[in-house]
């Protein structure tokens, strides 16, 4: 039997040198609609400079005719702007004309529905150079930047590339199905924390100037200023703090060549063992944990052999968290206990407070409920005395946590209110929705389905905007059976507390 499907055209388009990303493109479209689009009724088409008048030499009015027939549009750079169109010198390249003309079909709907760009990572050394091809890219990046009206994403990989791609895929699917557009919070800004590194920076870093630029969005002039100063010398510290850069904006690829390239020049320091350490982060990140094991004991071992408490710390926060991820909650809670032993060592309330809070989470997962309440009261403790608010809003929905699964639902809610409250405050959307979340279980637990679908809803609509689409999914499917006569619902998740 016939099936009808909605098809929804995606134009790509891309300067001169970006071959394998167009290939990318198609292949990950094509796949998306074997696997998931089909079976939900629509088909994604994918378009781009090659479909125009196929086997001869295409001006860039036939591709436009194309590009206006399409319902997104996806803009793809690198190193390279392009060279103008025409003569009449109206755009700049092919691509700004592309740009311009799918944000024109975007305010005219038609049938234009969202305009995303990508901007492939590039190395430092090029980046602090930049030629003129490079430059304009960089000036157009910064004008997104200021801007904050289009959604834009940076990638280092073919995989990375293509993650993003199918992101989008699920979100403009989830319009289909919606009746509206739910858009990917793709340019939302991370948040960046130097601080802790003020005394270790090579005085080349201009530390504050990057906080700062980092901290109001100027996350291209950040970077440059990063890459400027690992260009210029082989100062292990500055190629660290580079990467970390590099992996807060989720550029795990290049991140590990940098720490690499530190870790050679410090064998055996302490940067080589926050090297170690950061490298332990991206396998764990990536699901390698053999690998992040090996990293953190590396790292660990050279901080004990140097006598650096602050790396031995870290190290042993590290490896609990790796073997709280693997399931191996005994050895976890063996590294959280050395952990807190380190700290006090050293007199670092925040460290303390860190490690509480995984050690709590942990006990939570070897049902060690009152030791993880009595950990977590610690650590909101600790964090109440720093103001912390960022720390007492996760000890309170840790706390919610804790206070559900000993049945006590009254003092759950009050918890995840606490929590909800500072996480608007502190503007973290992803928190707030996970905070709406637990509320929801908790209406459900109480046979209260009503206000549960309100917090659900609230969850979804920020999950969505946010682009987490594995909790989209779920909240979907449990929203469509909240209606079903269950009073176990709310507990067919997972449970388990955040850490750190």
């Amino acid at each position: 039997m016939s099936r009808k499907l909605e098809e929804y055209r995606i134009f790509i388009a891309t300067p001169g040198g970006m071959d394998e990303e167009r290939r990318a493109f198609r292949d990950e479209i094509r796949e998306y609609n074997e696997l998931e689009g089909i079976n939900r009724g629509l088909y994604f088409n994918p378009v781009g400079w090659e479909d125009t008048l196929a086997g001869a030499r295409r001006p860039q009015a036939a591709i436009n005719e194309d590009l206006v027939a399409c319902d997104y549009f996806l803009l793809a750079l690198w190193d390279r702007w392009g060279s103008p169109p025409d003569k009449e010198g109206r755009y700049t390249s092919g691509c700004d004309e592309e740009f311009h003309l799918a944000l024109e079909c975007l305010e005219d709907s038609r049938p234009m529905k969202e305009v995303v760009v990508f901007f492939k990572a590039v190395e430092p050394r090029q980046l602090s150079d930049p030629g003129d091809q490079l430059k304009k890219v960089l000036n157009f990046k910064r004008q997104l930047e200021r801007e904050r009206e289009h959604l834009f994403s940076t990638f280092d990989s073919l995989t990375s590339f293509r993650r993003l791609v199918r992101q989008h895929l699920v979100s403009w699917t989830h319009s289909h199905e919606q009746g509206g557009v739910h858009s990917i919070g793709a340019h939302a800004n991370p948040s960046f924390d130097f601080s802790y590194a003020q005394g270790e920076l090579s005085s080349t870093l201009l530390l504050g100037e990057v906080a700062r630029l980092a901290d109001s969005g100027q996350l291209t002039d950040a970077e440059a200023i990063l890459a400027e100063a690992v260009a210029a010398n082989t100062d292990p510290k500055a190629i660290n703090r580079y990467g970390h850069f590099l992996m807060r904006l989720g550029r795990l690829d290049q991140a590990e060549v940098i720490y690499r390239w530190a870790l050679k020049l410090d064998l055996p320091g302490i940067h080589a063992a926050k090297s170690y350490g950061n490298l332990g982060v991206i396998y764990r990140l990536r699901g390698d944990l053999d690998k992040a094991v090996d990293m953190q004991r590396q790292a660990l071992s050279i901080s004990k052999h140097i006598g650096n408490l602050e790396g031995v710390a870290a190290a042993q926060v590290r490896l609990g968290s790796i073997y709280q991820r693997n399931g191996d909650g005994g050895r976890a809670e063996s590294f959280y206990r050395q952990a807190l032993k380190t700290y006090e060592q050293l007199s670092d309330p925040r460290g303390l407070a860190a490690a509480y809070s995984n050690l709590g989470a942990t006990l939570v997962m070897r049902e060690k409920l009152e030791e993880a309440k009595e950990a977590h009261r610690t650590a909101l403790a600790l964090n109440k005395r720093l103001d912390y608010q960022k720390g007492m809003a996760l000890e309170y929905g840790n706390l919610g946590l804790v206070y559900r699964e000993l049945g006590n639902l009254e003092l759950s809610e009050r918890m995840y209110l606490d929590a909800l409250e500072l996480n608007k405050i502190l503007g973290q959307e992803s928190a707030v929705a996970e905070n709406y979340f637990d509320l929801g279980r908790i209406h459900v637990m109480a046979g209260a389905n009503s206000a549960a679908e309100e917090a659900w809803n609230e969850a979804l609509g920020i999950f969505r905007r946010v682009g987490n689409i594995e909790m989209s999914e779920k909240l979907e499917s449990s929203l469509g059976n909240l209606t079903e006569e269950s009073g176990n619902l709310g507990i067919r998740w997972e449970s388990g507390a955040r850490h750190r």
